[in-house]
Order: structure tokens, then sequence, then C-alpha cells
């Protein structure tokens, strides 16, 4: 018996220099030092570059806990005052139709000059109601629970609550363009970033530095989310620590036949694709040929094998094994 697996085989191992290894500097304080905005940014550096490092190089990366991807519930969509009178006279249209209809069959040629009377005020009443506007397209929306991840930076990323997520309105023209003629496949990853934030304006400017008026006083650790139809990149380094990443992006989940124009149900959602926090790929199991708890015939089993002991061979061992 036999499980098939995804682990990736990984090229051997060049001899580079660990390039993505920052210069490590800290500051070194005394008194009547005069310390510039590039001192203290270099101090807050140097505690990121040790924590990113330590990161990678001790954990590895991927997804700590949470950011599991679901299918949004439908949209409801909300009914105006118009809407609601355009849909009671249509339905008084449709009921006033039929009763015509019985009363021609019938010949009663007074009921029927009443209904038609009846019937032209109705659409009158219909024709100066305001038209409502046409609902917006249904377009495809997950949503990703609260989370931690690591990325190949060493970088933590922090989801503090559900985020609800427009596939069509992540997706860049060309994907949008390729989804419209057909469904297809795409890919969720969350990705770092960092967020200015806190207004403030200066008291006092560089004057060899072209300050704006109004500056931010404070970045904020946040995150992105990116949707792409191409299948993102196998990551086949052997070690995740001296080695630059090809995308710094992390793989959350893959979403099959996804339609310009849809509602995502669940079955559509794989959250297996993700990489769990670890400094190597850890190897899954996807497939089986065998039923646990069944049991088998020697032929059934050499069969299960590859039939490497075919004609008896297995049987026959199997009986001197037994004593028979």
């Amino acid at each position: 018996m036999y499980g098939k697996t995804n682990q990736a085989q990984h090229p051997p191992r060049e001899r580079d220099a660990c390039t993505v290894v920052p210069e490590l500097q800290r500051l070194q304080y005394f008194f009547g030092q005069a310390l510039s905005v590039s001192d203290f940014r270099s101090e807050q550096q140097y505690f990121r570059e040790k924590l990113k490092l330590h990161n990678r190089c001790f954990h590895g990366y991927g997804t700590v806990c949470g950011l599991r991807v679901e299918a949004a519930l439908a949209e409801e969509i909300c009914e105006t005052e118009h809407d609601r009178r355009r849909r009671e006279l249509e339905a008084q249209i449709n009921a006033v139709e039929n009763e015509l209809a019985e009363a021609h069959a019938a010949g009663d040629v007074q009921a029927e000059e009443k209904l038609k009377a009846e019937l032209e005020a109705l659409r009158q009443r219909l024709e100066c109601l305001p038209k409502g506007c046409p609902p917006p397209p249904l377009r495809p929306k997950i949503i990703v629970d609260c989370g931690i991840a690591v990325d190949c930076e060493g970088n933590e990323i922090i989801v503090r609550r559900p985020q609800t997520i427009d596939l069509w309105a992540l997706l860049s023209p060309e994907d949008q363009r390729k989804l419209e003629c057909e469904p297809a496949m795409t890919y969720l990853s969350v990705c770092f970033c960092e967020r200015p934030v806190s207004p403030v304006r200066a008291v006092r400017t560089d004057t060899c530095d072209s300050s704006a008026d109004c500056l931010y006083g404070r970045m904020q650790d946040s995150f992105r989310f990116h949707i792409s139809l191409t299948t993102p990149k196998l990551d086949e380094r052997c070690e995740t620590c001296c080695t630059a990443c090809d995308d710094p992006c992390l793989l959350l989940a893959r979403i099959d036949c996804v339609r310009a124009e849809g509602q995502i149900e669940p079955w559509q959602i794989h959250n297996h694709v993700r990489r769990l926090l670890a400094k190597y790929e850890t190897t899954r199991i996807i497939g089986v040929n065998w039923t646990h708890g069944a049991t088998y015939s020697v032929e059934e089993a050499d069969r299960l094998l590859g039939g490497q002991f075919a004609g008896g061979q297995l049987a026959a061992r199997h009986r001197r094994f037994m004593g028979h």
C-alpha cells in the first residue's frame, strides 16, 4: 500500500551568501550626542530586523492560527416603498387580467367592460410610479476569519476581525476579462504591509528636506489581500532562513469555478492548500489507495503494493511464514 504526497523535490543547495540577513547595528549612546530622525528610525529597524530574522530562522513561516476562508452569505436586496407598491400593482393587474379572461369566456359583456376600465386604471398608476434601478450584479464574495500568520520574510500578519472580500474587486482588469468569458480557479493570498496613521503637522521642518505640511506620526502594521488566476509558485528553497523568497504573500485558499457573477458555495473553497507555520514544508497525504479498517487477501494486498510479488510469490512467502 502507498500514499501519494505533494512534497516538493528541492534542488541542490547553492553555496550563496546569506544576502537576506541584514547588518545589525544599534545606537551607542553617550552624553552630548546629537540624534537625528535617521538615528531613531535605525533604532526601530534594528529590533524589527532581529524579530524577522528570529521568526523565519527559528519558526519558519506560514499560518499560525485562524485565517480560514468561508463562503459569504447572499446579500439581501433592500426593497423600497416604490418597489413594494410596484409589486402590489403588478399582482393586481395579473388578477384583473385573469378575471377579464373568465368574463370574456362567459360572454358577460358588462363585466368585461368594467374589468377593462379597471385594468387600464391600474396600468396608468403603474406607469406613473418611478422606475427602480436594476439590482447590482451579485459578485462572488468570501469571508476570511481572524488569525495570525508569518510571511516568508518574517513579518507577522495579524487579522483582528473577520474580513469580507469581494473577489471581483481585487482582480486585475485582465483577470476580470478572463472571468467574464468563463469560470476560473482563483487563489487568495494575504500580504504584510505598512499603513501610515495619525496625521500631524510638524513643529519644525528640516531646511534641507522638502517635507509636506501634513505628516504621519505613526506606521501601523497592516495587511492586504491578493486575488489572482495564476497559480502561486511553489517555494522550492531548502533553507528559508538564508535565502530570499520570491513572493512574500502567503497563500490562504484556492477557490474553484469562480464566475464574474454569482455566489460562492462552500464546496468551491479549499483551505488545505495553505502552508502551516514550519521551517520546512510538511508532507501531506493527498490520496490513498486502501480503505481503513478493511480486510484484504494476500492477492489484493499484492495488487495494492504494485504487484511486485505477482505470480503467487507473495502467497508462498506468506504460507512459509505461517508454517504451512
